[in-house]
C-alpha cells in the first residue's frame, strides 16, 4: 500500500520518527541538522532519510543540513494533512483508560470523541471528559460523528467482529491492541500494537551481555 501513491507506508513510519527525534531538536532550539543525525537516532540510513524527505518535497542543503523547525512542520504538515479525523476507543479495561489519560495529558493528531463498552456500569458516563456509550450504540454514534479512525483496547475474542462493525459504517483504519490477527478489506488499514510482543523482547536481551 502506498499513501498518496507517492512512498511505501513504512516511510510513514519513518516520518514519523524523525518528526518526533526534530520536535525534541526544535524545541532545544537547534537550528539545523544533518541526515546522518537523523539517521542514528532512527536507525536507518541517511540515504532512506533524504530520500524519504525528498518523497515529500524537501530537500536540504548538503553543506548546512536541514532547518529543524521548518522541516519538523513540513513533516507534520504531510503526515497530518487536513482537519483531525474523528476517533473513538471500544474497551474501557486498564489499557484503555491508561489510552484515554494518554490523550488527555498529549495532543494527538486526531480527535477522540468517545468510547465504548460492553459493561453498563461504565456506560452512560464521562471517562476522562469522554462520553462512553455501549457497544450496541456503536454504528449510531460512528455514524453521527463521522468516526474515521477506531483503537481497539477490547478482549481479542471480539475484535473481529467489532473491526467489521467499524468498517461497515466507514472507519477507514484501526489500531488493534488486541492480540487477534482482523482479516478486513484491504481499503481498511490495521496498525497492530503488540505490548506482549515489546515485553519478550526485552526480556529476552536483558539477558544478553
Amino acid at each position: 500500500m502506498t499513501y498518496g501513491d507517492r512512498i511505501p507506508d513504512r516511510a510513514v513510519t519513518r516520518l514519523s520518527l524523525v518528526l518526533r527525534r526534530l520536535e525534541v531538536l526544535c524545541a532545544a532550539g537547534v537550528k539545523r541538522v544533518f541526515s546522518r543525525e537523523l539517521a542514528e537516532k532512527v536507525g536507518v540510513t541517511a540515504v532512506q532519510v533524504r530520500r524519504d524527505l525528498m518523497a515529500i518535497g524537501y530537500s536540504g542543503s548538503p553543506n548546512k543540513g536541514y532547518e529543524v523547525c521548518a522541516l519538523s512542520q513540513a513533516i507534520k504538515a504531510w503526515l497530518h494533512p487536513g482537519l483531525r479525523p474523528a476517533a473513538a476507543l471500544v474497551g474501557l479495561g486498564n489499557l484503555g483508560r491508561a489510552l484515554l489519560t494518554y490523550f488527555r495529558d498529549r495532543e494527538p493528531h486526531l480527535d477522540l470523541l468517545a468510547a465504548f463498552d460492553i459493561d453498563p456500569g461504565k456506560t452512560c458516563m464521562e471517562c476522562v471528559g469522554l462520553a462512553v456509550h455501549h457497544v450496541d450504540e456503536l454504528e449510531r454514534v460512528c455514524k453521527a460523528l463521522n468516526v474515521r479512525v477506531a483503537i481497539l483496547t477490547l478482549p481479542p475474542e471480539a475484535a473481529q467482529a467489532v473491526a467489521e462493525r467499524l468498517a461497515a459504517v466507514g472507519v477507514h483504519a484501526l489500531v488493534n491492541f488486541t492480540h487477534a490477527s482482523l482479516r478486513l478489506d484491504p481499503h481498511v488499514f490495521v496498525e497492530d500494537v503488540d505490548l506482549s510482543v515489546a515485553l519478550d523482547r526485552a526480556v529476552f536481551f536483558s539477558h544478553k551481555k
